[in-house]
């Protein structure tokens, strides 16, 4: 059952407060139905069909309310939230180890035997990348994360993240030792991880890194060209 707000007409036949006064022809204050300007009037009492039309609903108006206040809240959450441009609602880490000449391919040019863009990492765009570096070789090597050119520069490019490199992108780590590089892949693309020092990504030592932005773990082509594990 419908419930109604009657709104009775104010005793003085004056709406809100305009003060604007209510004229009828025919009530006159002293004689006379001529209406002019300063005589009072009153208003009578209006029928009921009249009262129920200008009868306020409540409840329709609270559920307006309601529902402004719920799309308030809604927009205010997602400029909070701001676009994700592709990224994944969860960004993880994936870890794995790169070892500068693992083997003598390629005269020991590679990382974990492979060079010239034979292995390939991908993962998904926004995760994090944790390398643990090591260089068995018996030259000084370096990691360093780059867009893919087409060729090889002659020298060590800025890294395409912050931390996509070893501390020294140039002359890297020597024999025997050990780095972590750590950066998130910001920016999906196609890119190379490669030694920077004088040469050696001429020589082959280099491959492919690609940030992808509808992959949805990381993956190593070929399978046994690194381990990867997702926390």
């Amino acid at each position: 059952m419908d419930r109604w707000l009657v709104v009775e007409p104010p005793s003085n036949g004056r709406l809100g407060t305009g003060n604007v006064p209510l004229h009828h022809p025919g009530a006159a204050d002293g004689g006379g139905g001529s209406g002019e300007t300063g005589r009072r009037t009153h208003t009578p009492a209006r029928s009921s069909d009249a009262v129920r039309r200008s009868a306020v609903r409540p409840g329709r108006f609270a559920w307006r309310s309601r529902r402004t206040a719920i799309g308030g809240l809604l927009v205010a959450l997602a400029i909070v939230a701001g676009p994700t441009h592709g990224r994944p609602a969860v960004q993880k880490t994936a870890e794995l180890t790169l070892v500068a000449s693992k083997t003598e391919a390629n005269g020991g040019f590679n990382f974990n035997g492979y060079g010239k863009g034979a292995l390939t990492i991908t993962v998904p765009v926004g995760w994090k990348l944790l390398i643990h570096y090591r260089n068995d070789g018996n030259l000084r090597h370096s990691l360093d994360v780059a867009p893919f050119a087409g060729t090889q520069p002659d020298k060590a490019p800025d890294p395409a993240f912050p931390g996509a490199s070893t501390k020294d992108a140039v002359d890297g780590i020597g024999p025997g030792q050990e780095e972590t590089v750590s950066f998130v892949a910001a920016t999906a693309g196609k890119y190379e991880f490669l030694c920077g020092a004088l040469g050696h990504a001429q020589a082959g030592m280099w491959d492919y890194l690609i940030i992808s932005p509808t992959a949805q773990s990381a993956t190593v082509q070929p399978p046994t060209g690194a381990t990867i594990s997702v926390k």
